[in-house]
C-alpha cells in the first residue's frame, strides 16, 4: 500500500510534502517539501520534532516548489485549521497546545519554521504578502485532516504577533486566542532565556530593521531592557486592536481548567469528562517536555522577586496598564460574547 494514501490502518502516518522551510528567490518564494511521519508534531516545537527525527533516521529527503505553483495545482479552498494560538512568550501557550494535542484526533502545529521564513521575507519585503499563497502553505500542514474528521490547530511564534493583521486578513473566520502573562513576569523569564527579537538585539541588530522595520531609535538605544519592553508594548497593542469576535484572551494565571475552559468555548470543542480529565493531567509535568516524570513548577512569584527595579518601573509606567487594558476589553467582549 502506498504510505502516503490514508487508509483505516495508515491514516496519517506519514504527512505528504509538509513544509519546512522558505526563502526567497527573484520576489518569488520557494517552498522545501518534506514527508514527515506524525510523531513530528507530538514535539512541543515541530522544528525539533524534526531535528530528532533526522538525528535517528538521516537527513530529510526533500524537495522544493514554488508557492504560487503549488497552489495552482491544488483545490481553490484550502481547509480551514481549527485554531490559531497566539502568545506573548514564557506565559503557558506551550502548556495549552500541548493539552490540546492530547486528544486523539487533535493535531497541534507548533511554531513551523517555514511560516515564520515566510512572514520574514515579506516583513524585508523579499516577497509580497500574498493571503491566498499563506493560506496555501499553511493548508499544506493539514492533507487529509477533513477525511479523517482531524482538527489541526496551529501555534505560531511569539513574534509572529508583528504580522497579526496579515495572518488575520488571510484567515478572518480561523477563530484564535492569545496567551498572556503579567508583563514583568515575561520580561523576568526572557533576560533569563532570550525569545528571538531579544537575540537578534544582542547579536545581530540589524536584521530587525530588515524583517520587522524597526525604527533605528528603538534598536540603538544600548538599553535591552527598554527595548524588549518596546516589543512587548507593540504585541499588546496589535492584539488589543484586532481583539474581536474570533480572538479571546487566556492569562496564565487561568491556567490550566479555567483557561482550557476558556479555550474549548471559543474553538467550539465539546469535551466529554474523560477527555477533559486527560487533558488536564497533560499540565501536571514540564510543557517543553515530552517527559511526564518532569512535573510543572509554578514559578509566577519566583520571577517577580528575581525582577530588579528597573523592570519594575518599566511595567508600572507602561505595560501593566496596556495589560491591564486588554483584561477589561476581553471581559467586556466575553459578557457580549457568552453571557453568563
Amino acid at each position: 500500500m502506498d504510505q502516503h494514501l490514508p487508509s483505516a490502518s495508515n491514516a496519517l502516518l506519514i504527512i505528504p510534502k509538509v513544509p519546512i522551510a522558505v526563502k526567497a528567490i527573484a520576489g518569488r518564494a520557494q517552498v522545501q517539501v518534506a514527508d514527515l511521519p506524525c510523531e513530528v508534531f507530538k514535539n512541543p516545537f515541530l522544528t525539533k520534532g524534526i531535528e530528532q527525527y533526522s538525528v535517528s533516521n538521516g537527513p530529510l529527503k526533500s524537495q522544493c516548489l514554488f508557492l504560487e505553483e503549488w497552489e495552482s495545482r491544488t483545490s481553490p479552498a484550502p481547509i480551514l485549521p481549527s485554531g490559531f494560538i497566539f502568545h506573548m512568550s514564557r506565559c503557558g501557550s506551550t502548556l495549552l497546545s500541548q493539552m490540546l494535542a492530547e486528544l486523539e484526533g487533535h493535531r497541534v502545529v507548533a511554531e513551523p519554521q517555514a511560516v515564520s521564513q515566510y512572514l520574514l521575507l515579506t516583513g524585508s519585503g523579499e516577497i509580497e504578502f500574498c493571503p491566498k499563497e499563506f493560506r496555501q502553505l499553511v493548508a499544506q500542514f493539514m492533507p487529509a485532516a477533513k477525511q479523517n474528521q482531524q482538527k489541526v490547530f496551529f501555534k505560531f511564534s511569539s513574534w509572529n504577533i508583528w504580522f497579526l493583521a496579515e495572518i488575520l486578513k488571510a484567515f478572518p473566520k480561523v477563530p484564535w486566542v492569545f496567551v498572556g502573562r503579567d508583563p514583568l513576569e515575561v520580561l523576568v523569564s526572557n533576560f533569563k532565556k532570550a525569545s528571538l527579537p531579544l537575540r537578534w538585539y544582542r547579536k545581530q541588530a540589524h536584521l530587525l530593521n530588515r524583517y520587522f522595520q524597526l525604527p533605528n531609535k528603538q534598536i540603538n538605544t544600548g538599553d535591552e531592557q527598554y527595548f524588549f519592553s518596546w516589543v512587548i508594548t507593540q504585541y499588546l497593542e496589535k492584539v488589543g486592536h484586532h481583539l474581536s469576535s474570533k480572538g479571546q484572551l487566556i492569562r496564565y494565571d487561568q491556567l490550566p481548567a479555567e483557561g482550557l475552559d476558556l479555550l474549548c468555548t471559543h474553538f467550539g470543542l465539546s469535551l466529554n469528562k474523560r477527555e477533559r480529565q486527560q487533558m488536564l493531567r497533560r499540565s501536571q509535568y514540564y510543557s517543553k517536555s515530552t517527559d511526564p516524570s518532569k512535573a510543572f513548577v509554578a514559578d509566577g512569584a519566583a520571577k517577580r522577586a528575581q525582577a530588579n527595579p528597573a523592570l519594575r518601573q518599566i511595567c508600572r509606567t507602561t505595560l501593566d496598564p496596556l495589560w491591564q487594558q486588554l483584561i477589561s476589553l476581553s471581559n467586556k467582549k466575553n459578557k457580549h460574547v457568552y453571557p453568563i
